[in-house]
């Protein structure tokens, strides 16, 4: 309800054209946008007309603009009176005496790359077009796009991140629904099933009363399968048809383009009259529109019911390439394509691998040492990190050629171990983020003489890759003053220093000769606000760093700029402050 209060504020006060909303999977996007809708139709006096378009049922092809199109088709429908030609639609958006919000929502749930763009184009010429003065757009999606409209000239717009639910919000949720669970009652694993809107009203209606169940959905995935067995009216923790809707999945995974299938593949999987196990079904699959060739194409309604029968699926047959001892298959079940690349599916596939390191490991021993199949070993890569928090110190990569695989990002070694990279190939690139001459993380490259070093810093130790030389050096037991969250250069004399901020507060130096880190230069008080510092940067023989002072429940996170001289490193000052929506 805050959020949708402050979404309202933002739209009814603010003279942008534009509004990017985004969020997780589950944090209630098409919600807002529907409670925002109703909420716009009742207040007549603000004069905003909304209209509601789901991006996914957009045909791109039939109209030059697929969202004047999508809409002009909408209006024809006779529930709603209209009846509109694309002329008069067009009119209608080009008015000086109407406002217009069009609510567009779900980019991310458009899988075929070419029709996004069109959308994304289409969207772009409606907000940049003067033609349109008094028609506004607001787009939903889980991914922040707005790089992509920036390339499409539209520049000027609103950013609104939807933010995790507090524990406050979800007890009283909890408590308004008549669940008998309370956020301190359940484990860590379902506190964090409960920080978005789908999560927690799941939780709630599969909980209700029963205190027996508190303790019963710790993964997204088991949440998700009870939620689906609830809606098919399943008695028990079998889904209704399981093994048809799984065969669905598989389908999806070996069409790696799109989430969709044919009426046509349905039939082939079920030996049966199709049309009355659709109809059962109706809750979970559904028809999405028919294509260009006039064939009928289905998805899941739910994109979450969908990523947990693909990734389920998934998870099975990469550990089928472990039990069976051959990955002369791993291309056919590993492609690069709108699963592999999918955040939140790759999470839920992870998920599932719980426990499964062994197994991963052994798949990525017996893969060809050479390039051939990089990006298999990425994702392989990935899904472990994804199971070890991001950590793949246990993680033997010895013999494989890593010179197309990206390391960056990932924790490369604990107080036990580090990844081991015996007579691995390498690039300047596996562990620097391409294209960066600073760092922009917690790993960076610099040179000494005719050498190149990469380093990556973690708590209380480093790792110095000397590219030149092909050799890894780990340093341990320094002193914690918190985990390092970023880095700069500073060179000055032919001498390289990397200045360090971490997630209390503090400023360290690293002397490149001598491979000594001298803690604390501003001589921050270990009392201090311990706010972690998120970026940090050199220029002009200054530090300049920011800090996140304050976040609000809704919408908007306070910043602060701060900068010191490096020869003078006490006296620090505040220089800016901002606010990002």
């Amino acid at each position: 309800d805050e959020e949708l209060v402050c979404l309202f504020y933002e739209v009814i006060n603010r003279k942008d054209k534009s509004f990017f909303l985004f969020g997780k999977g589950g944090t209630g996007k098409t919600h807002i946008f529907m409670e925002l809708f109703n909420k716009l139709i009742k207040c007549e006096r603000l004069g905003i007309v909304p209209f509601y378009i789901p991006l996914n049922s957009v045909q791109p092809d039939k109209y030059s603009n697929c969202i004047i199109g999508e809409l002009t088709e909408r209006l024809k429908n006779p529930s709603t009176m209209a009846n509109l030609t694309e002329n008069e639609v067009i009119s209608l958006l080009q008015s000086e005496n109407v406002n217009i919000l069009l609510l567009a929502d779900g980019l991310n749930e458009v899988t075929n790359k070419d029709k996004r763009v069109k959308i994304a184009r289409a969207l772009s010429d409606i907000v940049v077009s003067e033609t349109y003065r008094n028609t506004r757009v607001m787009l939903s999606s889980r991914e922040n796009h707005s790089f992509w409209f920036q390339g499409l000239g539209l520049t000027s717009y609103t950013q609104l991140e939807i933010q995790k639910l507090s524990w406050e919000t979800i007890d009283n949720y909890l408590e308004k629904a008549g669940c008998v669970a309370r956020y301190n009652d359940v484990p860590a694993t379902t506190k964090k099933l409960l920080k978005t809107a789908m999560g927690l009203s799941m939780y709630s209606e599969l909980v209700g009363n029963d205190k027996g169940k508190i303790n019963t959905f710790q993964t997204l995935g088991g949440l998700l399968k009870a939620y689906m067995c609830l809606l098919l009216n399943s008695q028990n923790t079998t889904i209704p048809y399981e093994e048809f809707l799984y065969s669905v999945a598989e389908k999806m995974i070996d069409n790696k383009n799109s989430f969709t299938i044919y009426k046509s593949s349905l039939t082939q999987l079920w030996n049966g009259d199709i049309d009355s196990i659709l109809d059962q079904l109706s809750s979970v699959l559904c028809l999405q529109g028919i294509n260009s060739e006039g064939i009928d194409e289905y998805t899941f309604l739910h994109q979450n019911f969908r990523d947990m029968l693909i990734s389920k699926r998934l998870a099975e047959r990469i550990l089928n390439l472990s039990l069976n001892g051959n990955v002369n298959g791993i291309n056919q079940i590993i492609k690069n394509g709108y699963i592999t690349t999918n955040r939140e599916l790759m999470n839920l596939t992870a998920d599932y691998l719980q426990g499964k390191n062994s197994e991963i490991q052994n798949i990525i021993r017996m893969m060809p040492k050479d390039n051939s199949r990089s990006y298999q070993l990425s994702v392989l890569i990935n899904l472990y990190a994804r199971i070890n928090q991001n950590s793949i110190a246990n993680l033997d990569l010895s013999g494989h050629d890593l010179s197309n695989i990206r390391l960056s990002g990932y924790k490369l070694f604990d107080n036990e171990c580090h990844v081991k990279l015996n007579g691995c190939t390498l690039d300047i690139d596996t562990f620097s983020m391409p294209g960066l001459t600073q760092a922009s993380s917690t790993i960076t490259k610099y040179k000494i003489g005719d050498e190149l070093f990469l380093i990556a810093f973690s708590i209380t130790s480093y790792l110095k890759y000397n590219a030149s030389k092909n050799k890894v050096q780990v340093n341990k037991n320094l002193k914690s003053f918190g985990r390092i969250n970023c880095c700069c250069n500073v060179t000055k004399d032919k001498h390289i220093d990397i200045i360090l901020g971490t997630d209390k507060g503090f400023i360290h130096k690293f002397d490149t000769c001598s491979d000594s880190i001298c803690y604390n230069i501003t001589n921050t008080s270990a009392s201090s606000d311990e706010k972690a510092i998120d970026s940090i940067a050199f220029w002009n023989s200054k530090i300049f760093f920011t800090k996140k002072e304050k976040q609000e429940e809704g919408l908007s996170v306070e910043y602060k700029v701060f900068s010191f001289d490096l020869s003078k490193p006490s006296e620090i000052e505040v220089i800016h402050e901002y606010k990002s929506y």
